[in-house]
């Protein structure tokens, strides 16, 4: 039906030791062949000690030309 839309999304990670590297990326579309978004997110995270992690985040949206509402966000997070 035209009025369902699409996800789809693609990722990969990889872990060497105390660092994780992941990139993931995909879109959204209306349904009726037309792209609302795309976006892309790379992160890295690394193991600083037992049971504490700190987590670096990019992420990038994109909408359709014509609209104002791209958006770019990083995120540095330390959980533990």
């Amino acid at each position: 039906a035209a009025n369902n839309r699409e996800a789809l999304g693609y990722g990969a990670s990889y872990s060497m030791g105390d660092i994780t590297l992941g990139y993931e990326i995909g879109t959204l579309d209306s349904g009726a062949g037309t792209e609302i978004s795309s976006h892309t997110q790379i992160a890295a995270s690394y193991a600083v000690a037992t049971g504490i992690t700190a987590v670096f985040t990019q992420s990038e949206v994109d909408v359709p030309a014509g609209t104002d509402e791209d958006k770019i966000e990083l995120q540095l997070k330390l959980s533990f």
